[in-house]
């Protein structure tokens, strides 16, 4: 007997806040964000990278899909 329902997808949880973050990444994030400025967070995102891989890549997707308003959500 095969099951023909859809199974479910399962994604690793998303990151609450980026509150734990040195607060000059976070102004740096905040300001780039404000302005929409997609170069500026990418040279973030890479100077993120070593010390907060799972933050970075969960930024570099947001800035992909131009969630900006979901970047300062996660800054606040």
């Amino acid at each position: 007997y095969e099951d023909n329902q859809p199974q479910a997808i399962t994604t690793a949880p998303e990151i609450i806040n980026l509150l734990h973050l040195p607060e000059n990444m976070r102004t740096d994030i905040v300001k780039a964000a404000e302005l929409l400025d997609e170069h500026a967070l990418i040279t973030i995102i890479e100077q993120m990278r070593y010390h907060f891989p799972d933050e970075a890549n969960h930024i570099a997707n947001l800035v992909q899909d131009f969630r900006f308003e979901h970047i300062l959500k996660l800054c606040a």
